[in-house]
């Protein structure tokens, strides 16, 4: 059975684009997360990440009664759902109703749960009761700051990555100075990518 992950873009509380990626592994999604939160960053309203992730063609062809009904259809599809949430400048996993209402449950990784907090994130995102969940806590627990490529499945999954202090105009320059990190983002980023880069040098001339 393929495995389907997504990366859910939300601004402002709501959702406004959704993507899905077949057979990708956790730093191969988080890399395409890192570089669409260093593209986006600074978009308010979902008409701001609209005008900037597609072309004026592809906009146009959108049908907006559609879009939803797609949305929807990718949401249920995807085994996995990583929130980018422009409000926050925030990645984390999608559980239920967490993405709305529960993000203040959510710790950076480098603030280990403690029991009782990651039952209550359990609790709130609905996987309390199941099983597995010492071994969740134990892996939770074992994230430290110099360990997160190692821990980066768990991180994904139970923690909130921020990128509230990061310099996302520097980010932006070192996917388009490097061609083997370029390489990895998906043809449709690279090509939003591009975009910008052009953009940004007829507006300098």
């Amino acid at each position: 059975m393929t495995y389907i992950c997504a990366i859910a873009v939300y601004t402002n509380d709501e959702l406004a684009d959704i993507t899905l990626y077949r057979e990708w592994e956790s730093k191969d999604l988080f890399v395409e997360a890192s570089a669409m939160m260093a593209l986006f960053s600074g978009c308010e309203t979902r008409k701001e990440y609209l005008e900037k992730r597609y072309t004026f063609k592809e906009r146009i062809r959108r049908n907006p009664d559609h879009e939803k009904e797609v949305m929807r259809w990718c949401l249920e599809a995807a085994d996995d759902i990583l929130a980018l949430d422009l409000k926050r400048m925030s990645l984390y996993h999608v559980n239920g109703g967490l993405c709305e209402k529960g993000t203040g449950l959510l710790h950076d990784p480098c603030e280990p749960y403690s029991v009782l907090q990651f039952f209550a994130l359990l609790r709130h995102s609905g996987l309390y009761g199941q099983a597995g969940m010492n071994d969740a806590y134990r892996r939770a627990c074992l994230v430290r700051d110099h360990h997160y490529l190692e821990n980066l499945d768990t991180i994904l999954a139970y923690y909130r990555v921020s990128f509230e202090s990061v310099d996302c105009e520097a980010v932006r320059n070192l996917f388009l100075d490097d061609s083997r990190l370029m390489g990895r983002l998906s043809g449709k980023l690279r090509s939003c990518y591009r975009r910008s880069c052009r953009m940004k040098r007829n507006c300098v001339n």
